[in-house]
């Protein structure tokens, strides 16, 4: 019974394939080994096949999971409510939101920042997956001249807030570290 709820597709299948002979190929050439961080990096970030990278759907009802802002705009509006009487002491307020996923929770935070006409955002994200990138500027296409893309954390001090919903279980760690003493 349970081998007909999660069949894979064939493409899904393929990528699979992919993931595991780079894999293969990872662990070959550094001598038998591969440090969890560097596995969960490939699996997840790899450019063509890593999970939030490849073309597959990720969220909402077709994807693999939903998150609060994909299931209504009440998660944002909340979190708009927390926002605006920090934002408002703030000189230039920035928002650096991390993994923005499809982009809905910073549609939705930015229409509910707008309605307080008082406030001047700047909004940045940083997204590592190329796919979700696009995701996300057609998803925020009405709002593209406050938001911009950030390839790395900022190098300079900021005025803001740093939002990261859902995503601290996808970025790679190491889960031991060794140290000589």
């Amino acid at each position: 019974m349970t081998d007909k709820l999660f069949k894979a597709s064939q493409d899904e299948e393929a990528i699979t394939a992919s993931i595991e002979d780079l894999l293969r190929d990872k662990i070959g050439m550094s001598g038998g080994w591969l440090s969890f961080s560097d596995y969960m990096n490939y699996v997840l970030y790899e450019p063509e096949f890593g999970y939030y990278n490849n073309r597959s759907e990720k969220f909402g009802i077709r994807g693999d999971f939903i998150t609060a802002p994909e299931l209504s705009p009440v998660f944002a509006k909340a979190i708009s409510n927390e926002l605006i009487p920090m934002l408002s002491e703030m000189k230039n307020p920035k928002i650096i939101e991390f993994g923005a996923g499809s982009g809905i929770l910073a549609k939705n935070i930015l229409k509910n920042l707008l309605e307080h006409k008082s406030l001047d955002i700047e909004y940045k994200i940083l997204e590592v997956s190329a796919v979700l990138r696009e995701r996300q500027k057609k998803n925020l296409n009405k709002y593209r001249s406050m938001i911009s893309w950030l390839d790395n954390l900022p190098s300079q001090p900021f005025e803001g807030v740093i939002l990261a919903n859902e995503v601290l279980d996808a970025m790679p760690v190491n889960r031991f570290v060794k140290k000589k003493k």
